[in-house]
């Protein structure tokens, strides 16, 4: 059985399988770099404003906190 380069045969169609679940893969083929120091301040603040707001979530749920000792 012959097939062509680069596709696998024991898994067909596993490569179109992967893209519909994972979407941002495709994405990544066409995200433009000089955007990259503004995507990570963005990604951090919005880290540093979700995080503290998630703590009094966590203990309503009897989930240790980092503050608690």
């Amino acid at each position: 059985m012959t097939s062509k380069p680069g596709t696998n045969q024991h898994f067909p169609g596993f490569s179109t399988r992967l893209r519909s679940a994972l979407p941002a893969l495709q994405w990544l083929r066409s995200y433009d770099q000089t955007r990259l120091r503004g995507d990570v301040v963005a990604g951090i603040t919005l880290a540093a404003d979700l995080l503290p707001a998630g703590l009094p979530d966590a203990s309503l749920a009897n989930l240790h906190t980092p503050c608690e000792r």
